[in-house]
């Protein structure tokens, strides 16, 4: 670099000290950028409330298209992330470009802003085959609801989930009118759980306490497998405490027909009476022989 460019530097950087500016802009033209960036984030939200506004006036099931960019994709996300080089994610983009959308993403609204509640993945996708709109379902839940699936889709994110928590609250939503399918993609779980979890929230309270108590000794998974068995409530319960500690397990022992078959052959031959036959039976059959 020569003097005479060394001195016009020099020069420059004065100058924009004297006027306050910064990156050679002065305080008028930093004032006027950060008026605009103001406005332009006033108007984003001027938009998203017209959408929520528009949003409202329709009924459940409603189709509307929306502008991607009205959407927080970041809110009521199961996945903390989703990448673009999965498999799944570029095999999602290749039917989307094959079939187009099969099922539209459902979305709801909340005070200030528009979020999916099924279909985050097929939003992305959509979004990155550079569309910027895209149709999406109507789904309007009242605050309650909606703080129920916030703390749904959070709690099945966890690794050691709290089934009896997912259980009621699947059971609220879907008296709500949210099917079992969409419950599924929800929380991310096949359709025969979402029966069982259903199950389960119809228990009898104290049965559910019971299960919450002892979480050290009840597994979900056992917990689960009960719910896939035809049972009265008093089975149920029974079982429960068992596993809880709580009762004796019972003991079911299997009777071999051929061993009982020859006792009575061989007690014939002896001279025992009635009470005496019954109680070695007892002892025998405890033991598994009969």
């Amino acid at each position: 670099m020569n003097l005479i460019s060394r001195f016009e530097d020099t020069a420059d950087s004065i100058r924009a000290l004297q006027g306050g500016s910064v990156n050679g802009q002065s305080e008028d033209e930093n004032e006027q950028i950060t008026e605009n960036e103001q406005s332009a984030e006033d108007i984003f939200k001027k938009r998203v409330l017209s959408a929520i506004n528009k949003i409202k006036s329709l009924k459940n099931g409603s189709v509307i298209s929306l502008p991607i960019s009205l959407i927080n994709l970041s809110k009521n996300q199961r996945n903390e992330e989703t990448r673009q080089d999965e498999p799944e994610f570029l095999q999602l983009i290749e039917s989307i470009k094959e079939v187009g959308l099969i099922h539209k993403p459902i979305i709801t609204i909340d005070t200030d802003s528009i979020f999916p509640l099924d279909g985050h993945c097929r939003i992305l996708a959509y979004k990155y085959l550079g569309n910027e709109s895209i149709s999406c379902e109507v789904r309007i839940l009242e605050t309650d609801d909606l703080n129920q699936l916030t703390s749904l889709i959070a709690n099945t994110a966890r690794k050691n989930w709290n089934i009896i928590a997912i259980a009621k609250s699947l059971k609220t939503l879907y008296s709500k009118g949210l099917t079992q399918e969409k419950l599924a993609k929800l929380i991310g779980k096949d359709r025969a759980t979402i029966l069982r979890l259903l199950k389960i929230a119809s228990w009898p309270d104290e049965v559910l306490k019971i299960v919450m108590e002892h979480q050290d000794k009840i597994t979900q998974r056992s917990i689960l497998h009960i719910a896939s068995r035809t049972l009265d409530n008093d089975q149920i319960s029974n079982l429960i405490k068992q596993m809880a500690g709580l009762i004796e397990k019972e003991k079911f022992v299997k009777k071999n027909p051929k061993n009982e078959a020859k006792f009575n052959e061989i007690i014939k031959l002896k001279n025992y009476s009635s009470h005496e036959i019954n109680m070695i039976k007892e002892v025998l059959s405890a033991f598994g022989i009969l």
